[in-house]
């Protein structure tokens, strides 16, 4: 019965080992070593052809003698080969160069934290070596797009992912050799490819859950000129609208420009009192919904 003898790969080059069998059977070590199956039974070896002392020694694939002193190139160079027949065996490449992304978002927002997530997660299903970067928002702000390209080119970086002004000048990205990608944040760019979703069709899920609760009258809370905001609207009301003709329904739509945080708190809270009860309303966005529960908050004297 032979027993094999496992050795990790390129194990023999770091410690100088004359022996660069990876795997061979006892049977073929013997042989190599010149042991006779008497020798073998009494310990004894013919020292003219122990590998331990011989000149020269045949490595695992048989392509003739390795010189002594020559035994690490040859088994760096065996171990090589053996993994280059692996990969070609599953198909499988090395993976590729990594990528540089830089992320220009708002990470305190749900939406962009799952974007991150997402886009990891479909680097690493992918086998890619992706690595992601987050820019923050005040360089934009304070110094301009001009200063993140300049970012994007100190960090070496293949593409930026991030929220852009339609007056930002993203054509510096394709001069410079960077990727451009624009995430749903006012308007959608013709230039460069846009992150989007179908935000019509969830107005319109939106809408069908209040009417299977029943609800008659029903409200928007948004921002102006934003287009992702205007189409969860129109998909909202449509929907409702054309359940019922006779269903109410009001929208407040604050023109903030590019603050998106700011809002006028007694103004939201005088609009929610008027509105007819009970009301369904549908937010645009996590932070509007919670402009909605503070607002209500403080009218009721806790704030």
């Amino acid at each position: 019965m032979s027993r094999q003898h496992k050795i990790k790969p390129g194990a023999a080059a770091g410690r100088g080992d004359s022996r660069l069998y990876i795997l061979i059977s006892r049977k073929v070590c013997d042989s190599a070593r010149g042991l006779r199956p008497s020798a073998r039974q009494s310990g004894t070896q013919d020292k003219a052809t122990c590998p331990a002392r011989s000149r020269t020694e045949r490595p695992p694939d048989g392509r003739g003698p390795v010189k002594q002193g020559d035994e690490g190139k040859a088994a760096a160079d065996f171990a090589a080969k053996k993994k280059k027949r692996i990969f070609d065996s599953q198909k499988t490449l090395p993976h590729p160069t990594m990528a540089r992304v830089i992320f220009l978002t708002d990470f305190s927002e749900a939406y962009a934290r799952g974007l991150l997530t997402g886009i990891a997660r479909y680097a690493k299903e992918q086998q890619q070596g992706w690595s992601l970067i987050r820019l923050p928002l005040s360089i934009r702000e304070k110094s301009g797009i001009e200063a993140v390209v300049e970012w994007a080119l100190k960090m070496r970086a293949d593409a930026v992912i991030g929220q852009f002004y339609n007056t930002d000048n993203v054509e510096l990205f394709r001069r410079n050799g960077i990727i451009a990608i624009a995430q749903d944040f006012k308007r959608r760019f013709a230039s460069i490819p846009n992150i989007t979703a179908p935000h019509a069709t969830a107005g319109r899920i939106c809408a069908d859950y209040f009417l299977k609760k029943g609800f008659r009258h029903f409200a928007f809370y948004g921002t102006h000129d934003i287009e992702w905001v205007d189409e969860r609207r129109t998909g909202f009301r449509d929907a409702i609208r054309a359940a019922n003709a006779s269903y109410t329904f009001s929208e407040l739509l604050n023109r903030t420009g590019n603050d998106l945080w700011y809002y006028d708190s007694s103004q939201l809270a005088s609009w929610l009192e008027s509105l007819p009860k009970p009301v369904a309303i549908m937010a645009c966005d996590d932070n509007h919904a919670y402009h909605i529960t503070e607002a209500c908050h403080q009218a009721e004297g806790g704030g």
